[in-house]
């Protein structure tokens, strides 16, 4: 499996440990972690961004309110 370490950001190969724990919100998980072999702190499994997702950061073309430079639209 594939590990990715949160503090020096390696990806590294493990065997990794299954580890079930309780989410309040999704019942009983698991979850596979594996040790960086460079600073050996617990890691998460590493998983490949999904291209297929559109990015949440955007910013609106116009602010909120009257859409009209002039501030007389009609609405």
């Amino acid at each position: 499996m594939k590990f990715k370490c949160p503090e020096c950001s390696k990806l590294f190969e493990a065997e990794g440990t299954r580890i079930e724990y309780h989410s309040p919100i999704y019942g009983p998980c698991a979850k596979y972690v594996g040790y960086c072999p460079d600073c050996n702190v617990e890691s998460d499994e590493y998983r490949e961004p999904n291209p297929g997702k559109k990015s949440q950061n955007y910013e609106p073309v116009s602010s909120p309110g009257c859409c009209c430079s002039g501030g007389s639209c009609g609405f």
